[in-house]
C-alpha cells in the first residue's frame, strides 16, 4: 500500500467516523474469526428514509477503518444506494476489479487474501440490521443477546415468538427454543440464530419492541411493548389490547 492511503487507514482506525451508541436503530453483530475483529451496529432510518449508521468496532486497524470509511461515505444514503455501494465493494474485494473512492486505499490489501474479510465483514453487518428495519418485531439489542446466548447455549436453531388469547387476561406473548427448522413458519434471521413467526399473529405482532431488562433487584425477563396495548394484569404476564 502506498504512504498516502496508509496514512488514510491509520487515520480512520484511530479515529472511526460512524463510532457510538448501536442502542438507537435497527441492531446487528458481525465477526472475522479469522483475525478476531467484531463489530455492534445499529441502523437508523430519517424521515427523508435516509441511513444513518452507528457502531462499535474492535480488532485490526483495517477493519476498524472499513467500518469507519463505510459509515462515513453511507451517511445520507438511501437503502438503495447502500446496496449499489455494497455490490461495488464486494466485486472489488472478491474479483480483480479496483476499488474506487475512498475505498481506493483498500486496493493494497488484495494483496494479502487472507486480510480481505477483515475489510468485508461491517457490509454484511449493516447488510443484517438494514434487513431487521423490515421485521415485524422490532428486537432491542439486550433480547437479541440474550436469546442469542440461548440459542447458542442450547445448540439450537432459534426462537419461536407465539402471541395467544388466554381467557379474560388478554394476551401473551411467548417464546421457546427451536431446535430445527420449523416448516410453513415465517423465518426471519438474525446473524447466528433464527426466529420463528405463525403467518397468522404476523398482523397482531407487528411493532411490538422486544428487550431484555432488569424487572426488579433480582430478576432480568424478556419484555414485550405492543404498540397497542392498553393495560396490562397484575402479575404483568399478559396484555389488553386496544
Amino acid at each position: 500500500m502506498n504512504e498516502l492511503y496508509q496514512q488514510m487507514i491509520i487515520h480512520h482506525s484511530r479515529h472511526p467516523f460512524g463510532q457510538g451508541d448501536v442502542n438507537v436503530g435497527s441492531y446487528s453483530r458481525g465477526s472475522n474469526p479469522l483475525c478476531g475483529d467484531q463489530i455492534a451496529c445499529a441502523v437508523a432510518l430519517n424521515d427523508d428514509q435516509k441511513i444513518s449508521i452507528k457502531h462499535q468496532t474492535k480488532g485490526c486497524s483495517l477493519s476498524i477503518a472499513s467500518a469507519s470509511i463505510m459509515s462515513k461515505v453511507l451517511e445520507g444514503k438511501t437503502i438503495e444506494d447502500f446496496e449499489k455501494m455494497k455490490d461495488t465493494f464486494m466485486q472489488a474485494a472478491l474479483t480483480d476489479a479496483e476499488f474506487i473512492g475512498k475505498f481506493a486505499c483498500f486496493n493494497g490489501v488484495k494483496a494479502f487474501p487472507m486480510r480481505i474479510k477483515c475489510i468485508t465483514f461491517p457490509w454484511h453487518a449493516v447488510q443484517q440490521a438494514i434487513l431487521q428495519l423490515s421485521y415485524p418485531l422490532i428486537l432491542d439489542p439486550s433480547a437479541i443477546q440474550y436469546w442469542s446466548q440461548i440459542v447458542k447455549s442450547q445448540m439450537a436453531t432459534g426462537i419461536k415468538v407465539d402471541f395467544k388469547q388466554i381467557g379474560c387476561y388478554g394476551w401473551k406473548f411467548d417464546a421457546s427454543i427451536v431446535q430445527k427448522h420449523l416448516r410453513n413458519q415465517l423465518v426471519y434471521d438474525y446473524s447466528d440464530w433464527k426466529m420463528f413467526l405463525e403467518q397468522d399473529i404476523l398482523e397482531q405482532v407487528t411493532g411490538t419492541k422486544v428487550l431484555y431488562q432488569q424487572e426488579d433487584s433480582l430478576t432480568k425477563k424478556i419484555i414485550y411493548q405492543h404498540p397497542k396495548a392498553s393495560a396490562m394484569c397484575g402479575c404483568g404476564e399478559s396484555i389488553f389490547l386496544e
